[in-house]
């Protein structure tokens, strides 16, 4: 029992000193991070937007999708390149409370390229949004 607890403690204290990524860092393909945020928030005057507008991401990423706002949103892909299959993920539920989020793997179904996508109700308020998926993040 007394062996257990030391090593517990020795792992705990490893974990505790390994240092993670700090602001401003620089990272690349093998440390991107494997979710990237995206808000859905009202900028006030009746104007919606997704935040960022634009991102890049790789395959096997995940799209986190959040809800800041208290009138509900939803992501619907509009415009894909050629070789997309995204089926199910074309347009995602409805978002109703602050906090909520959606979840999109980017995985097979999605070719490298250019993805336009929208809020459906408010898409003609300008929450229209773009990610790029790439081979890598470096540049």
């Amino acid at each position: 029992m007394r062996y257990t607890t030391l090593l517990a403690l020795s792992v705990l204290s490893l974990v505790a000193w390994i240092p993670g990524p700090t602001e401003g860092s620089v990272q690349g393909p093998e440390d991107a991070p494997d979710v990237v945020e995206i808000r859905m928030v009202d900028k006030g005057g009746g104007q919606w937007r997704f935040e960022p507008a634009e991102v890049e991401v790789v395959i096997g990423q995940t799209v986190r999708f959040i809800m800041d706002d208290i009138i509900p949103h939803n992501v619907q892909f509009k415009d894909m390149p050629d070789g997309a299959d995204l089926g199910s993920l074309v347009m995602g539920p409805f978002l109703i409370q602050k906090g909520d989020t959606y979840e999109v793997e980017v995985d097979g179904r999605f070719a490298l390229g250019s993805y336009e996508y929208v809020c459906t109700p408010h898409e003609p308020l300008g929450m229209v949004a773009s990610m790029t998926v790439v081979a890598s993040t470096d540049r």
